[in-house]
């Protein structure tokens, strides 16, 4: 399609399509926040989300250019897709952006009769990405910022139960009945799959190229992509029950939890497949346990959350929220929060446990966590409302009705809020300050060059010119790894030696090393071809979007 007729096309979309502010983004203005994008899920009638999983991949970055004037704002990506299927580039993507700003702007000057200037803004970001599982197995590739569908494929047996999906870099990680699946995150193709050694039981996590498995036995197994997943080793927990959660991560270690209330931290590099330590809680632990600076904060059904000492093998700290816990803790800055199973918030210091004056009374009335930006907590109750607190003193700061909401993501790595709904309906919202996210991780530190502005040819009103769009991160707070006090016997005090004793596996050997036997691929399914958008979309199906 030539650029003369994209913009007549265009121009007829946004005549039908009028801009305007419904009740419902009114109400989200009111409380400092605005819809970012929506799109499907790929759920079928009658099916559901099973999984999703936000990554954020701090070796790469993706280029965008946001379109905003008056009301308007779109944002597109250079990894957006064109009518071959090919990413549109930078080069091509800001035409297609400049092109989209004079559509608008002349949009704008028929609705009302003001020259009204719109922009183009170029910046970089971390190349962020959404993956989806439905229950049918359809696993989609999302951009994050943007909600354009990146690829979309079938894996595994539909009638097979699927138990998560996960994301890291190069490689997605996918369960289907006890099957897993190594995917390209670039394309979406199934580079080879492998069976587990028994029924895995919760979503898998995958990090510097290896994948983990939560096993019904109790085990976590160890695939490396390098090597195909030939070489596996289970890691065995103590005393029984099922791995209820996919793990926890650092760069060295593990930390998982199981049915029977054994919580395990192991070597992530260790053949042994033996916890270097183990806590005893005295309930199932069922959120994903927390790592921060050296620490992992789990919380138990039996109303605890514990901090772990990663290096020392240590209990922390520990105290009760007096109510039952089937919710992960969610850090930020130098706190832990937690929400009880009575919708109870509680704040904990990351380094004593000891909650502040501020936070000594839980907060009430709150359903699950949604999200966070440098200075609010952002939660979703059962009834579809969004409840705002202030971070620092838990006043409730506003609330507004989110619809028919099923499921929100619990988003612990930027300020992005997503949520789906029975269609299978995926949302984004954000901070209407916040045209760039903000990060909570450290870990982006090392991309504050590649996030900077990058200045090109932008339009304004009918006209051209340039605007650069600037970004950085704030670093979120750092958290401790001090001893504090606790008061349950369950392994070795602050000052005992090395839980990993003489067999430590990180010795003298690289703790990244591994074993690379490789083995012949196994084929894997075809592609999906459901469709990308929301009903209310009004580009309707991918093949009628101008843009491809």
């Amino acid at each position: 399609m030539s650029f003369s007729k994209l913009a007549i096309t265009l121009f007829a979309i946004f005549s039908i399509v009028a801009v305007s502010n419904s009740a419902s983004a009114q109400q989200l203005a009111s409380i400092g926040l605005k819809q970012q994008w929506y799109t499907h899920s790929g759920v079928a009638a009658g099916g559901k989300l099973a999984d999703w999983y936000l990554d954020i991949d701090e070796n790469s970055g993706t280029t965008y250019f946001e379109i905003a004037g008056g009301t308007y704002s779109e944002t597109i990506s250079e990894r957006d897709l064109r009518s071959n299927g090919e990413p549109v580039g930078i080069e091509f993507g800001l035409r297609m952006a400049n092109i989209k700003a004079e559509v608008m702007a002349a949009r704008l000057k028929v609705d009302t009769g003001e020259d009204i200037e719109v922009d183009v803004n170029q910046y970089t970001l971390p190349k962020s990405t959404l993956y989806t599982q439905t229950d049918r197995g359809v696993v989609r590739a999302i951009d994050a910022e943007t909600g354009k569908v990146h690829w979309s494929v079938n894996v595994g047996v539909p009638k097979t139960e699927s138990l998560g999906v996960a994301g890291n870099g190069d490689y997605v990680a996918v369960i289907k009945g006890s099957k897993i699946y190594c995917l390209s995150s670039e394309t979406g193709a199934i580079l080879w799959s492998r069976r587990s050694e028994s029924a895995p039981s919760a979503p898998p996590e995958i990090d510097q190229g290896e994948i983990f498995v939560p096993l019904t036995t109790g085990r976590v197994e160890r695939f490396s992509v390098e090597d195909e997943g030939v070489n596996t080793v289970s890691f065995v927990a103590g005393g029984s029950g099922a791995v209820t959660c996919r793990p926890g991560i650092s760069a060295v270690t593990m930390c998982w939890g199981n049915y029977g209330g054994k919580v395990s931290v192991a070597a992530r590099r260790s053949n042994a497949g033996t916890p270097g330590f183990e806590l005893n809680t005295n309930g199932p632990v069922f959120g994903v346990p927390q790592y921060k600076d050296g620490v992992y904060f789990v919380a138990s059904i039996d109303s605890y959350v514990y901090a772990l000492s990663e290096h020392r093998g240590s209990l922390l700290w520990e105290n009760s929220t007096g109510f039952e816990i089937t919710q992960a803790p969610f850090c930020l800055g130098n706190h832990v929060y937690v929400i009880n199973d009575t919708n109870q918030l509680a704040r904990f210091d990351a380094k004593t446990g000891r909650q502040s004056a501020q936070w000594r009374t839980p907060r009430p009335g709150i359903g699950t966590f949604a999200g966070a930006s440098e200075t609010k907590v952002y939660t979703i109750n059962k009834l579809g409302q969004l409840k705002v607190l202030d971070q620092e003193s838990g006043a409730v700061t506003g609330s507004a009705s989110l619809g028919d909401i099923t499921l929100a993501l619990p988003n612990t790595k930027s300020d992005r809020i997503y949520t789906v709904n029975k269609a299978g309906t995926i949302r984004c919202f954000r901070e209407i300050k916040s045209m760039k996210p903000f990060y909570h991780s450290d870990e982006f530190k090392s991309m504050k060059p590649m996030m900077k502005g990058e200045g090109g040819s932008g339009t304004k009103g009918s006209g051209s010119g340039t605007k650069e769009g600037g970004s950085g991160t704030k670093e979120g707070g750092s958290g401790t790894k001090e001893s504090g006090s606790g008061n349950k016997d369950n392994g070795p005090g602050p000052d005992d030696d090395n839980p990993f004793g003489d067999d430590n596996p990180f010795g003298d050997d690289d703790p990244f090393g591994g074993n690379d036997e490789p083995k012949e691929m196994e084929d894997g399914e075809g592609d999906d071809d459901g469709d990308d958008d929301g009903d209310d979309d009004p580009f309707g199906d991918n093949d009628d979007d101008p843009f491809g």
